[in-house]
């Protein structure tokens, strides 16, 4: 326990979560990013905490489980037997091996610096900048790294690193990857050979068709140029938008749109914006996915994670036992 954190008298217990911005769900279980205690739970659907990765105090150490150390992680991906982690405050791409229950690193090492193109001999030899977000399938790893404003893919097999998207500059700007332009991408989703992209800072919903490696702007119209409203592309408008999820059901992109505190819907395929009304009222909502017949919700504001049944529509807290 941080000094002096239960030493007044009086003081408030600790709660469970502490802004969780990141969230991932695996064949029966949950995963998620407690962003302000640096830690990574996995938990049953029901809420019982069955494993804590990182000892809750920031640093960047790997290892078993009990002695790993995490600094502000964030968005998090499941892919086979392993858990990725995008460590925010470690400038890190880190990998949990579920069957071993042990923490490495994979690209950074606790200082911000500009992604290069190749196979690092060691993870500090390739650096990373606030990376946000990752998602991927089978041996492809997007990351989002929103300190210098790019979209990069990591191989796992061949540990190689790849640039993707995004000139490094702030601003937003469509087009082939080496010229388009982003501003703080902070979430991803892949479907098939389109990679979606939240760039949180213009308010827009962006794709990066991976085999092009074009960028295209869905939503959204310029920097800071935020606003909450639905219809036609050409009109919507978000605040700051997060997390990302496909719906398993429908052609159907889900975004946690943070600053208004809600969830919208982008049908793909030239659709349009729609808000999903909830009988439980968001904070922040910073992370979503779906798994377990439920939709999964991050709320940082909250300090909580919602899970949404996706029969019935009925939404309710995730009560942790921890």
């Amino acid at each position: 326990m941080p000094p002096g954190e239960a030493s007044l008298r009086g003081a408030e217990p600790r709660s469970v979560l502490s802004f969780p911005s990141g969230i991932a769900v695996g064949e029966s279980r949950l995963y998620i990013a407690d962003t302000g205690h640096h830690r990574v739970l996995e938990c049953t659907f029901e809420g019982r905490v069955l494993r804590q990765f990182g000892t809750g105090y920031p640093d960047l150490v790997d290892g078993p489980s009990g002695e790993a150390a995490f600094t502000s992680p964030r968005g998090l991906c499941v892919i086979r037997d392993a858990v990725y982690v995008a460590d925010a405050g470690n400038h890190a791409l880190r990998r949990i091996h579920l069957a071993e229950d042990r923490v490495d690193t994979l690209l950074g090492c606790g200082k911000p610096g500009q992604p290069q193109e190749g196979t690092p001999t060691r993870p500090a030899d390739c650096l990373l900048n606030q990376p946000w977000a990752v998602a991927g399938a089978n041996d492809r790893l997007f990351i989002a790294v929103a300190g210098c404003n790019q979209v990069w893919e990591y191989e796992l097999g061949r540990a190689r690193m790849r640039f993707v998207a995004g000139n490094g500059e702030f601003g937003i700007a469509d087009g082939p990857g080496r010229n388009a332009l982003f501003a703080h991408p902070a979430g991803l989703a892949l479907v098939q050979q389109t990679l979606y992209v939240s760039d949180s800072a213009s308010s827009a919903i962006r794709n990066i068709h991976l085999q092009t490696g074009v960028v295209e702007t869905l939503v959204g119209h310029g920097l800071y140029d935020f606003g909450e409203q639905d219809g036609k592309r050409r009109d919507a408008r978000l605040q700051y938008p997060f997390g990302l999820a496909l719906d398993p059901t429908a052609p159907i992109l889900w975004i946690a749109d943070a600053y208004n505190g809600g969830l919208r819907k982008l049908r793909l395929g030239g659709g349009e914006m729609s808000t999903h009304s909830l009988a439980q009222a968001l904070a922040q909502p910073t992370a979503i996915a779906f798994g377990g017949g439920r939709l999964w919700i991050a709320d940082a504001g909250a300090h909580q994670v919602f899970a949404r049944d996706l029969k019935s529509d009925v939404i309710a807290t995730l009560d942790l036992i921890d």
